[in-house]
């Protein structure tokens, strides 16, 4: 278990059984472990971008994915949108034809930041599009495991394995420190993405896997997923119900599973500006402008996470971050008073 070693065999064959349940069929020489999904997304980038390539991907996204992006080079935009917010599939037709990405990101289930989840419609026609000019689709699946829907929407790639890259991890389900995912990808990527293992730490950590295993084998990870699925469920509400009671005028999303609430504050709140008295009020929170591709805003966004504290410190946390924003928002007020009223000062 201390040694470096080729990947546990017995860990593919649970990640198989786990890829079922998300509708993938795939065999255990399909399955490929990394440390954590996010050297799944690094290794997608070293593998397939070279400078100046482009990326699409939502425009409020994970930034983990948009700093391995252009690590490697290349450009970021956000999909091309509808007044709704949809996709607008006609435009990005039109856009792949002036310049091909090389692939799409998404996060289709419980998405990071914004909590939701595509729609059937938007799923089959992203793969439209990129079946149709010969695009990957990279599906960051890290929190479909934590799903409130029941049952859940399968993958993306369920279906589908000759397109979408499939990725997940153990670190949102049963530990972050673990460091172990996997990537379920096109058979033609398998041995490229063998070498790119090789050379970025040799082989995936060893006592993780083994512990996993344990866990694994004891056959405890079914109930403890719906434990969990349960728990994050009641305190997403909880937080919901106090943003009502506490943030008068804030709106927030309706998450389909994982472990945010995506607000936006009313007012024209800079939610950078208010961390400052976020953490005099003991509460802090991810600025919305940290997931905001170029130019997409999230100024007056903030993503909460429901999961990191118990249910019961939710709802005094919460009021802790509306006095926080009173306080901000009577700070605003004396600033702008004081400029249009100088001899006030």
């Amino acid at each position: 278990m201390l040694q470096l070693g080729p990947p546990v065999a017995r860990l593919k064959t649970h990640i198989q059984r786990l890829s079922e349940t998300r509708g993938i069929a795939v065999g255990e020489d399909g399955v490929f472990l990394t440390t954590g999904a996010q050297q799944a997304l690094d290794l997608v980038c070293r593998l397939l971008l070279s400078p100046g390539d482009l990326v699409y991907a939502d425009r409020f996204t994970y930034p983990g994915m948009a700093a391995a992006v252009r690590s490697a080079g290349a450009v970021i935009r956000a999909f091309p949108t509808r007044a709704d917010g949809g996709l607008d599939f006609a435009a990005l037709r039109g856009a792949c034809i002036e310049r091909k990405p090389v692939f799409f990101y998404v996060m289709p289930s419980a998405h990071n930041p914004l909590g939701i989840s595509m729609l059937a419609g938007e799923r089959a026609g992203l793969l439209s599009v990129a079946r149709e000019f010969g695009i990957y689709v990279v599906e960051d699946d890290a929190y479909g495991l934590l799903s409130f829907e029941d049952p859940a929407p399968p993958a993306m790639a369920a279906g589908n394995q000759d397109t979408v890259i499939h990725i997940n991890s153990f670190s949102k389900i049963l530990g972050p420190s673990l460091r172990t995912g996997w990537m379920i990808c096109p058979e033609p990527l398998r041995p490229y993405l063998t070498n790119a293992k090789n050379v970025a730490d040799l082989s995936a950590a060893s006592l993780s896997q083994w512990l996993i295993l344990a866990y694994l084998d004891e056959g405890w990870f079914a109930a403890h997923a719906a434990r969990t699925r349960s728990a994050y469920r009641r305190r997403c509400e909880t937080m919901a119900a106090a943003i009502a009671e506490s943030l008068p005028g804030a709106s927030s999303l309706n998450p389909s599973g994982g472990m945010f609430l995506w607000t936006q504050l009313s007012g024209g709140v800079d939610t950078n500006a208010l961390l400052e008295s976020a953490a005099r009020h003991g509460v802090m929170y991810a600025p919305g402008s940290i997931f905001a591709l170029d130019g997409c805003g999230g100024a007056d966004c903030m993503r909460l996470n429901f999961t990191h504290c118990a249910e019961e410190e939710i709802r005094p946390a919460i009021a802790r971050l509306g006095l926080a924003c009173a306080e901000y928002r009577r700070q605003a007020r004396l600033t702008e008073n004081s400029h249009a009223h100088p001899a006030l000062v």
